[in-house]
């Protein structure tokens, strides 16, 4: 029998009432750790919990179908447990690189292939935007009140150094876009 580093060997049920015959006692205890799974009474049934809290039951069916659109459609994470339990953790998203009031509009504050910073503001004849740049959280760089053009190049050198840059971009006193770019070298 070949066994690569790390990893067990599968040790089949062969039906028998004494599968390990002949076998010394730690693979006796290797077959029952690996195989106690396949004891279960409801066998082929799956039950789903979100959050400690009982969801459904679903046949094996129902729970590959279940599975694959719960991988493929969300990023939502899937837990299986012994007997059938299965636990789904959702997806929290801790850093959010940009916030947008309207996500179908695109970023107003981006940097470009050369690493300058771009502003798209739109309309900025009839509205009266506020860009805001910290250094630190609540240290204001610099900030860009009342611009006449709807777009705008920002040097590297207006920045003090390279890295992480926090904005804010107001709209008629209205926050309308939060994030942070990366300015690099």
């Amino acid at each position: 029998m070949r066994i690569l580093v790390g990893v067990l060997p599968f040790l089949p049920f062969t039906g028998n009432s004494e599968p390990m015959k002949g076998k010394t006692e730690k693979s006796t205890a290797l077959y029952s750790k690996y195989n106690s799974f396949q004891t279960r009474t409801d066998k082929g049934k799956y039950t789903i919990y979100k959050n400690n809290q009982l969801l459904f039951t679903l046949s094996e069916k129902a729970f590959r179908q279940f599975r694959d659109s719960i991988a493929l459609q969300t990023k939502d994470t899937l837990y299986t447990a012994r007997d059938g339990k299965v636990i789904i953790h959702p997806y929290r998203n801790t850093v959010s690189p940009q916030t947008q009031v309207n996500k179908n509009n695109p970023p107003m504050v981006f940097t470009d292939k050369k690493g300058y910073v771009n502003l798209h503001l739109p309309q900025a004849i009839y509205f009266k935007y506020q860009v805001r740049f910290y250094d630190q959280p609540n240290q204001v760089l610099f900030s860009i009140q009342f611009p006449k053009e709807d777009k705008l190049v920002l040097e590297k050198s207006n920045f003090i150094r390279s890295g992480w840059f926090e904005y804010e971009v107001w709209q008629n006193d209205e926050l309308k876009e939060k994030g942070r770019i990366f300015l690099p070298k």
